[in-house]
């Protein structure tokens, strides 16, 4: 009888030493199966991506004010979730050299919401020049990722974006002889300046307004050229001679303005808006003259001036 006690104790040990080492390997596998999983979530991709597909800023820039131009984007993400890891966070950065560039929140991302859309502004100065069909400035994009609560992290795929600053048009004149007197069949030159105060090279045309007109009523205008250049920022003098009528009926005494006008031959081609800029001198017409009889009003006018000289020598 104590024998067969014994060896029921005897089996009851080994059955509970058996139970005992199973659960110990069960648990062991389990955690060696939670550490593969744990191991297989590995880097996460995290990418910058422009949105609609657009990689390239167009600015407009005001003369006085500057402008403000915005790219807008969205990160994805590439991973395998675990239980581990709850949300993914990703700090981003633009910059682009020498202009201000508007901060970028903090962005998080979960298994369920793995695409989300930023947006971030460049600050462009003032007049800043354009560079016509290639690029002006390059914003670049980086940034890093972080499990939470996990401590593994890296970088972001970072995102090249290219900025073209449209160019505007604005121009001013002058002339430093806004006001002229001629006679009868004066001829007389002006010399009109231009400025650029655009953001780009340029070249222009410069008009006369009611031109047809004039001509037919025996004014002249002669331009050294149809075209002129004109430098980003800089001032072209343009030469201009004018006839006057020489064909008069009495006297006259009075002023008539001549407005030139300047046309953008580059906004033209481009299909760009443009300022109109004009400019108006204006002429005084004053003396007389009897048209056919020039030759023999000369004459009397001599012989007379002579009579004059003479009477008084002899005084």
């Amino acid at each position: 009888m104590l024998v067969h006690l014994h060896q029921m104790m005897r089996l009851v040990r080994l059955r509970f030493m058996f139970i005992t080492l199973l659960v110990i390997s069960v648990g062991a596998f389990g955690l060696i199966r939670d550490s593969e999983e744990a191991e297989a979530v590995g880097q996460a991709i995290v990418t910058v991506n422009p949105e609609s597909g657009a990689s390239a800023l167009h600015a407009k820039v005001d003369p006085s004010r500057g402008g403000i131009v915005t790219f807008r984007g969205y990160i994805s993400l590439t991973e395998a979730w675990s239980p581990d890891v709850q949300f993914v966070v990703v700090q981003l950065q633009a910059e682009v050299e020498g202009w201000e560039v508007t901060t970028i929140p903090v962005l998080t991302m979960t298994s369920s919401f793995t695409q989300i859309g930023f947006s971030v502004s460049v600050i462009v100065p003032a007049g800043y020049k354009t560079s016509g069909l290639d690029f002006t400035k390059i914003m670049t994009i980086t940034g890093s990722w972080a499990y939470e609560p996990d401590s593994r992290g890296g970088q972001v795929q970072p995102l090249d974006v290219f900025i073209y600053i449209d160019q505007f048009y604005e121009y001013r004149i002058r002339c430093l002889q806004p006001f002229i007197q001629t006679s009868p069949g004066g001829e007389f030159d002006i010399e009109l300046e231009v400025i650029n105060e655009g953001n780009g090279d340029d070249e222009v045309a410069i008009d006369i307004e009611r031109r047809d007109v004039l001509e037919a009523n025996g004014w002249a205008f002669v331009f050294g050229t149809t075209k002129w250049e004109v430098p980003y920022q800089q001032t072209v003098k343009i030469p201009v001679h004018i006839a006057t009528p020489k064909k008069w009926e009495g006297w006259r005494n009075n002023i008539i303005s001549i407005k030139f006008s300047l046309t953008s031959e580059q906004a033209i081609m481009t299909n760009s808006v443009t300022e109109p800029a004009s400019y108006s001198i204006f002429i005084r017409q004053r003396g007389v003259s009897v048209p056919g009889f020039e030759p023999v009003v000369a004459f009397f006018a001599v012989m007379i001036a002579s009579m004059f000289v003479l009477y008084r020598r002899r005084r």
